[in-house]
């Protein structure tokens, strides 16, 4: 934990947890995922101020209680870095589950996708239109 500069906020709410690296996924933070008794209970991602999870915690809040989203513990700006921390959801994740049973994570992802897609776009402050996202597309390029 004391190398990852976890910010003293933080501290509290992480210690007694084994910090483990999470590789799966293309996030520019780095991600880890937190076990407490062997329970995989939060995650914690850090990353250089204006990485985007910032919006990431903003966005996850708003959307709590509309669909199934980690809940945010804490989001936190030390310094040149950001923390996201965020409660586990239950279960497996995906590439887990895939394994074992391919078909029930393709059901159950397009039943999640139809509970995203029937939300309301009325009320969403979230700009993701072509004009905002075509910019930053190719700054990224």
């Amino acid at each position: 934990m004391k190398d990852l500069g976890v910010p003293g906020a933080l501290q509290p709410l992480v210690a007694g947890c084994d910090f483990e690296p999470v590789t799966l996924g293309d996030s520019s933070a780095r991600v880890f995922r937190l076990r407490q008794n062997a329970e995989s209970r939060l995650f914690l991602k850090c990353g250089p101020v204006n990485s985007g999870l910032k919006e990431e915690a903003c966005r996850l809040k708003w959307l709590s209680g509309r669909v199934r989203v980690p809940s945010v513990i804490a989001f936190v700006t030390e310094g040149d870095r950001e923390f996201l921390l965020t409660e586990a959801l239950i279960g497996l994740d995906g590439t887990e589950a895939g394994r074992e049973n391919p078909e029930a994570v393709v059901v159950g992802l397009a039943q999640e996708l139809q509970v995203w897609h029937a939300q309301p776009v009325a009320g969403c402050p979230f700009d993701q239109g072509l004009a905002v996202q075509i910019p930053l597309a190719r700054n990224r390029a």
